[in-house]
C-alpha cells in the first residue's frame, strides 16, 4: 500500500468515528450510529479507494523499486561488456584478416618467384633441347 492510500484511509476513518468531526441529526441509538457511520465509510472507501491508490506522486523507493533497479543496472552492465567482447572480437577478425591477407600476398609472391624459376628452368631445357 503507498504512504498516499494510507493517509488517507487513515483520515477518512477518523472523519467517520461517530462524534468526531461529523454528528448524526438523528436521534437513534449508539449502535444505529456506529452502524450508519460505518456503512457511509466502507460506501465512500470503496467508491474512491482506486483513484487515491493510482494517482502518482514521488515517493521513495520501496523495495520492489531497489531490486529493479539493480537488475537493470546489472543488465546495462552485462550489455556494456558484451559491446566490449564484441569489439574486441570484431577487432580480432579484422586483424586475423589483414594477416591473412599479408600471407596470401607473400605465398603469392613466393608462387610467382617459383613459377618464374621453372618456366627459366623450362626455357633452358628446351634450348638444351633444341641444340
Amino acid at each position: 500500500m503507498k504512504l498516499l492510500t494510507l493517509l488517507y484511509v487513515f483520515c477518512l476513518f477518523y472523519v467517520f468515528i461517530p462524534g468526531n468531526v461529523i454528528k448524526l441529526p438523528i436521534k437513534t441509538s449508539k449502535m444505529n450510529i456506529i452502524l450508519i457511520h460505518a456503512f457511509v465509510f466502507s460506501v465512500i472507501l470503496s467508491c474512491t479507494y482506486g483513484l487515491v491508490d493510482h494517482v502518482n506522486l514521488i515517493e521513495g523507493h520501496s523495495d520492489k523499486d531497489k531490486v529493479q533497479l539493480r537488475k537493470e543496472i546489472e543488465e546495462k552492465k552485462k550489455q556494456g561488456k558484451n559491446l566490449e567482447d564484441n569489439k574486441r572480437e570484431d577487432e580480432d577478425k579484422e586483424g586475423n584478416k589483414k594477416r591473412d591477407i599479408r600471407k596470401l600476398g607473400k605465398q603469392m609472391q613466393e608462387d610467382d618467384v617459383r613459377m618464374g624459376r621453372k618456366k627459366d628452368d623450362i626455357k633452358k631445357l628446351e634450348s638444351d633441347l633444341r641444340r
